[in-house]
């Protein structure tokens, strides 16, 4: 696999010379480009296959890469991570990355590929409380997974939005899974805010939801500029991992939630049949928020400064900038797409073949 991903790297007989060598060398660990993620939680999930995948499924190592996975809870924490440089790459929330920013603007990281195209937080009430709208979470609490998760300020932005301020309701860390479900259930807690992953955990355990969202993208995928700098064939080759990762998801997610139980575990006391179902849902149900591999319509990971300005927290921020100048500058400093070009570049075949299988 890893020469059909070349091939389209080289031409005439460097490639022919490329590609006769790999067949008579096969790839040693010496031979692979290290790459670092961090994905912003303490517990891998089916859905956190984009980042994981090409682990088991061999994507990574095709594409000459020996990625690696680290967890930590939080998007805030995730953005330190890469700003040290104990990680390369991290997914995290847009608004994680405009808060650190803005209190940090030297901060080495700045976003290289849009992932999550539409919002992957949403207020989650339940059915039958008489709640009709997030502005009747007036003297109620909301439910997080943490008070470090992106969930907290982004619902603070919304809503503000709704009418609501920071003083008429509470947020409350309430975990995730059974726990979430248990102190949603005894009423500890009125509505949540949760990722789609950890909303589709909750329905499983027979939780019913009316969501509530505005229609905005959510996540993306950082760099350390250093690494940037210094390795931008290595960035490169780690997100068209993350292509052929989702496009792998999207087509056959009962194989891919195969891949998680490879790379963490089966679950435990329940049927395979029940965790395969279980599976399944987490990866369709977060795939909403994805590109279509379909779509040709728009390019893989692009971002515009629209992207940034058109967020609905970030009204308050703009208004901070003494002019619009000023304003330009920070934008311009959240994200680059001096990757995306190469990136969709990726032979999509090749996941779509691997699902097939």
């Amino acid at each position: 696999m890893f020469a059909t991903l070349l091939k389209s790297r080289l031409t005439g007989s460097a490639a022919g010379i490329a590609l006769a060598a790999m067949a008579a060398l096969p790839l040693s660990a010496a031979d692979l480009d290290d790459v670092t993620f961090a994905l912003p939680s303490s517990t891998v999930l089916p859905y956190h296959g984009f980042i994981f995948l090409g682990i088991p499924a061999g994507f990574y190592e095709d594409l000459g890469l020996d990625a690696d996975v680290e967890r930590i809870q939080g998007s805030a924490a995730a953005v330190q991570l890469v700003a040290s440089g104990d990680v390369d790459m991290a997914h995290i929330g847009l608004s994680a990355l405009i808060a650190a920013k803005k209190s940090q603007p030297e901060l080495p990281v700045k976003a290289v590929f849009l992932q999550d195209i539409a919002p992957i937080y949403s207020i989650a009430i339940p059915k039958g409380t008489g709640l009709a709208s997030p502005a009747d979470l007036k003297g109620k609490k909301l439910g997080v997974l943490s008070l470090s998760s992106g969930a907290v300020p982004w619902s603070k932005a919304y809503l503000a939005k709704e009418g609501l301020s920071e003083d008429d309701y509470e947020i409350v860390a309430i975990g995730s899974g059974a726990q979430a479900y248990s102190l949603l259930k005894s009423g500890e807690v009125d509505a949540i805010s949760f990722s789609r992953g950890l909303s589709a955990a909750l329905e499983i355990l027979g939780a019913e939801f009316d969501y509530y969202a505005p229609d905005e993208p959510s996540g993306v995928i950082v760099a350390n500029t250093e690494f940037l700098a210094e390795h931008p064939d290595v960035a490169t080759r780690a997100l068209e991992g993350v292509v052929l990762n989702q496009t792998f998801m999207e087509i056959n997610p009962e194989a891919a939630t195969r891949y998680f139980w490879d790379y963490v575990s089966k679950p435990a006391g329940i049927s395979e049949e029940e965790a395969l179902s279980q599976g399944v849902t987490y990866i369709t149900r977060t795939a909403d928020i994805w590109k279509d591999y379909k779509d040709t319509s728009r390019d893989w990971g692009r971002m515009t400064d629209e992207t940034w300005t058109g967020l609905m927290e970030f009204g308050p921020i703009a208004a901070s900038f003494e002019n619009e100048d000023a304003l330009g500058d920070f934008v311009s400093s959240l994200y680059t797409n001096e990757l995306i070009d190469a990136v969709n570049e990726v032979d999509l075949s090749i996941a779509e073949k691997a699902a097939a299988e």
